[in-house]
């Protein structure tokens, strides 16, 4: 372009020379002259709007990269805030199942819980009625009888657990007589203050605190 502009003025200067040796006007002249000055300030102005513009571009473009740079970073970020809420959505998950589970557990602790102080600390009968009525609910004594001692004695801690079970306190008592063989198998209870003794198989009672002349028993 500046070779452009120097065979323009070039040309100008030759076209003035010719007028004025034709006897062209100086006042002619003159203006031809003022043209080309003034053409040759708007070049530098143009070169230097030019070059503020070419300034400008760069500027832009490393703003670009720069921004581009940041877009790049701010999406790592996000993507790595992504895995990190998936990753803290199933620790959450986790947690929430290991709460439920434990929470179950809880439950079924505090309702074994309950269940063991209606019938802790286990207790005497307050009544021989209150005696009875259980036995009579009691299934042991509804078995098959037994010969021998070892299934008899089964059926004593049988009634004997299911009482502890309940809250209630029997004892069961067995006697072996090595010399004659023979044994003997009583399950015993306190109920309003007396002794009772009974057997395995059978619902009846018999008040030892009267036979003995025993004095009542604390409840």
């Amino acid at each position: 372009m500046r070779k452009r502009w120097f065979l323009v003025g070039v040309s100008v200067l030759l076209f003035s020379c010719l007028l004025a040796g034709c006897g062209v006007k100086q006042e002619l002249h003159d203006a031809v002259v003022a043209d080309l000055s003034e053409a040759q300030q708007e070049l530098q102005s143009i070169k230097a709007e030019l070059a503020s513009v070419q300034a400008e571009l760069e500027t832009t473009g490393d703003e670009l990269t720069a921004r581009n740079a940041e877009l790049e970073s701010a999406e790592s970020e996000i993507a790595s805030l992504e895995t990190e809420k998936n990753s803290l959505i199933s620790e959450k998950e986790a947690l929430q199942a290991s709460y439920d589970e434990l929470n179950g557990e809880n439950s079924a602790v505090m309702q074994e819980l309950t269940d063991i102080k209606e019938v802790y600390p286990a207790r005497y009968f307050s009544s021989k009625k209150e005696l009875q009525d259980w036995l009579y609910a009691n299934d042991v004594s509804d078995r098959p009888a037994s010969t021998i001692a070892e299934p008899l004695y089964e059926k004593a801690l049988d009634i004997q657990e299911a009482a502890l079970k309940d809250g209630f306190i029997i004892s069961s008592y067995i006697d072996y007589y090595s010399d004659t063989g023979e044994y003997m198998i009583i399950l015993e209870a306190v109920a309003g203050g007396d002794v009772y003794v009974f057997n395995p198989e059978t619902d009846d009672l018999l008040n030892l605190s009267e036979l003995s002349d025993l004095m009542k028993v604390g409840q």
